[in-house]
């Protein structure tokens, strides 16, 4: 037996421990045995975790171990009392004597019973009770029938009585035994028999033996990678159920027959969407996956991080997860942190209609081996993007991802070639790949991916090139001037979203903007989406700090489209713009003056010279420098009038090189500024002018109880205590308690974090300090009489405080961050 889930079979024999199952052979996994009313709890959930999909495996496999272990004679009297009709009528498994009841016609004959509700009722019913069967076949649910039901008119293992009924019986049991007890040459002597040949044989193994054998026909053959064999022997298919356990590892044969039976069938559409979910479903480090993979499901905790489902008010969710979106038959990655867990297809989204805690998408597995993915994910749920790279590059998930590429090849093309393709494009940048691979038309169609848009004629010529043995289309080949209406289509199967526009998006964003407030409150992680944003020329885009690098400029060559400088009280013109630098030779002896180009000036070029891109330069701690000194002429020539290309545009002679140097319009200036450090109103008027500024405080939504301690409301009370002892401007960022894990984390974050920032803003004021943190044992006063002998020499109110030492566990005990906020009644209340 191979490819078992310990978990499944652990249940199962716990249950059969104890006299409630009554299966004989281990092969019997995955059914649902009926449960007397005494079962506890924990065996209820052992129970509920068996899915209805493969309830048929077990049922089957149970009878096919009673009738292996009877005779020949057996078998007929049990198939002559089968009730096969309600109107008394016998099947035509009864029509050729006794010596051609065999065991597969009667298995393949029973199958075909199953396609309607009525007949499957009726006839499973009657099997059943003759065979004294203890499994159950879930009637009500459709999902359970998905296994191979023949044609009622070609049910029987020879030609009209002429077949060889004692080679099928040895065929069968050596079936039931498993795949290493079946001869080959018995296997190829039974495909010889008349009216039988690889698909029915195969199909009829496979209901006997679902865990070892799989149908080896129509639906199966499109998983396989070349053409199918003219003819097909035993080598040939126990080597494609090798390939196909190698496709899809972890999964268990009749699972991988199911989702090629409904990818055949067109049941299962050819999604093209691909998401990411996190096995730890409530944020609460306990990895789900051992659930997730007995019931065929996922889900999440909620619809974003620290909101539940069910919610009093009607705030719009920061970043719901978009749990809506997915459709049967796209992709979910499965992961916990950064190590892959499996790969499934959605069968069916309950999202779609509800979203409770008890919600769930339901799936079919197609793979379910770890691999480390070498990328965190933060959020628990989304659209896989940079995920889908990672699962793609692991070897468990590798084989997998070749047949799904297959399945999805579109005029052939994959969808992995044109996620390839986007890659290059974005490392090129638009003008490098549009010059490579042809230009596109004033008003032209763009793929839509990961809220950017990219060229669509030009995207589908390169992605030629991404395939194995293929190149990028040149205007030599046929197909390079193809319409766009020809295009599209093959993109859209492929499950891209095609916009039609103009090549700039009519998305604004300020040429010069500042994003100001306290400290740690996310100023520089918002520039990375904002600086992508841009670039992209949408609203907003996800925190893709892989891509930001990707896109970081390079002052050497001009690559690149996103600068990063940080202002200091020594950082100067010569520094940003442009100056003479001293060099010294090679050997170390002389010294030279070079003229040396600043980051501001070679960034503008490059933007000068690729006009149709965007560029961004982030000046983190703008208020830190000293403006009039760094930007110098270039506080005029930055201003939105001022650039190239407009009205008033402004050139000026730079004075080292004496060139001529404007500003393009395409050139975005971002800023951060710490309002701790320095207030907005003692910015540089000149500076205040040009800039518009994005205020970003506290933001408490972000934050969730730890353990018992309402992180939002600890936060939000202590920087109204600030507020009220210093200012605004001085107040503490929630990012400093984001991604705390527990009562350590926490300690750790106000020792060293917290805490020396309260003494920076107060100058070790330690009564405001201690009035800021309220309640907690934090602060501790420090009595007097026992560092001074002569109490006369000390001020009567005299106070010393100081910090509870770092070892003392009060640091670790949620009372005490609680005490932060929770109010205590006055004396005068008491009294």
């Amino acid at each position: 037996m191979s490819n078992t889930s310990f978990d499944t079979l652990a249940a199962i024999r716990a249950l059969e421990s104890v006299g409630w199952v009554a299966a004989k052979r281990e092969s019997s996994l995955h059914g649902s045995p009926t449960m007397p009313a005494s079962a506890g709890k924990a065996d209820r959930q052992a129970h509920t975790a068996m899915n209805e999909l493969y309830a048929w495996v077990p049922w089957f496999n149970e009878l096919t171990g009673k009738i292996a272990d009877g005779n020949e004679r057996q078998l007929v009297e049990q198939a002559e009392r089968v009730e096969w009709r309600d109107n008394d009528q016998s099947s035509p498994l009864l029509n050729y004597g006794e010596h051609n009841v065999d065991p597969f016609s009667f298995i393949y004959t029973l199958a075909t019973h199953c396609r309607y509700p009525r007949s499957r009722a009726h006839v499973t019913g009657s099997v059943a009770d003759i065979f004294g069967l203890t499994r159950e076949l879930p009637l009500d649910h459709e999902d359970a029938f998905y296994f191979p039901q023949g044609t009622p008119q070609n049910t029987l293992f020879h030609s009209a009585g002429k077949g060889n009924p004692e080679l099928l019986w040895k065929l069968f049991r050596s079936v039931v035994e498993g795949i290493d007890a079946v001869r080959a040459q018995v296997f190829d002597d039974a495909l010889n028999i008349g009216n039988v040949g690889p698909p029915k044989l195969t199909q009829a193994l496979f209901l006997v033996n679902g865990r070892e054998f799989l149908p080896y026909d129509k639906s199966t053959r499109p998983l396989l990678p070349g053409k199918a064999p003219d003819a097909l022997d035993w080598t040939r298919y126990r080597a494609a159920i090798g390939e196909l356990r190698a496709a899809f590892p972890g999964c268990e044969l009749f699972e991988i027959n199911l989702f090629a039976y409904l990818m055949h069938s067109e049941k299962l559409p050819v999604g093209q969407s691909v998401f990411q979910v996190s096995t730890n479903a409530h944020g609460d480090g306990i990895d789900h996956w051992e659930e997730f993979n007995e019931n065929n499901w996922v889900y999440t905790g909620g619809p974003a991080p620290g909101f539940e489902f069910d919610r009093d008010d009607e705030t719009p969710l920061p970043k719901p997860y978009p749990l809506r979106d997915p459709e049967r038959g796209d992709l979910v990655l499965v992961r916990n942190g950064g190590e892959g867990r499996g790969i499934a297809v959605v069968w069916r989204n309950d999202y779609r209609h509800e979203s409770t805690p008890e919600t769930r998408m339901h799936v079919l597995w197609l793979n379910k081996k770890r691999d480390p993915t070498g990328l965190k994910q933060q959020r628990g749920f989304g659209r896989a993007d940079k995920i889908e790279q990672a699962f793609r590059r692991c070897s468990q998930y590798r084989p997998t991802f070749e047949v799904l590429d297959r399945l999805r090849t579109v005029d052939g093309l994959t969808r992995a070639a044109i996620l390839a393709t986007l890659e290059e494009y974005d490392g090129l940048g638009r003008d490098g790949f549009l010059k490579q691979y042809g230009y596109a038309t004033a008003r032209t169609r763009w793929i839509r991916h990961r809220d950017r848009r990219y060229d669509m004629k030009p995207i589908w010529r390169a992605a030629f090139g991404h395939m194995d043995g293929g190149h990028a289309l040149t205007p030599d080949d046929e197909g390079y001037l193809a319409g766009s209406d020809t295009v599209q289509p093959h993109l859209e199967k492929l499950g891209f979203t095609i916009e039609t526009g103009d090549p700039d998006p009519a998305i604004s964003h300020s040429l010069n903007q500042i994003l100001y407030g306290p400290p740690g409150t996310g100023k520089t992680w918002r520039t990375v989406n904002l600086a992508l944003a841009i670039v992209d020329g949408a609203s907003d885009t996800n925190h893709d700090l892989d891509r930001f690098n990707r896109l970081r400029f390079d002052p050497a060559n001009g690559a690149g489209n996103i600068a990063m400088v940080t202002f200091h009280q020594n950082f100067a013109y010569e520094d940003f713009v442009e100056g003479i630098r001293p060099v010294l030779d090679r050997d170390g002896q002389g010294l030279r003056y070079e003229l040396h180009q600043g980051l501001f000036r070679r960034i503008a070029e490059a933007a000068s010279r690729r006009p149709s891109e965007r560029f961004v330069l982030i000046i983190d701690e703008i208020n830190r420098g000293n403006i009039a000194r760094i930007f110098g002429e270039l506080i005029t020539l930055i201003e939105d009038s001022r650039r190239t290309g407009k009205d008033e545009e402004t050139w000026v002679s730079l004075p080292c090189s004496q060139q001529r140097f404007g500003v393009p319009g395409n050139l975005y200036l971002v800023g951060t500024m710490n309002t701790a450090d320095r207030s907005i109103q003692l910015l540089d008027t000149a500076l205040r002018r040009r800039f518009t500024f994005v205020e970003m405080m506290p933001d408490y939504r972000e934050l969730t109880t730890l353990k018992g301690v309402d992180c939002a409301r600890m936060l939000r009370t202590m920087n109204d205590r600030i507020a009220v002892l210093l200012d605004r401007e001085h107040q503490i960022g929630h990012t400093y308690l984001l991604n705390l894990r527990g009562a350590e984390d926490l300690a750790r974050c106000f020792r060293n974090r917290i805490f020396p920032l309260l003494q920076e803003y107060f100058f070790d004021d330690w009564s405001r300090i201690k009035a800021v943190l309220g309640n907690s044992p934090f602060v501790i006063e420090q009595s007097v009489d026992r560092v001074i002998d002569n109490p006369d020499l000390i001020d009567k109110d005299r106070k010393v405080f100081e910090r509870l030492p770092d070892g003392d566990p009060r640091w670790t005990s949620m009372d005490a961050y609680r005490a932060i906020y929770e109010t205590v009644r006055s004396s005068q209340e008491e009294g």
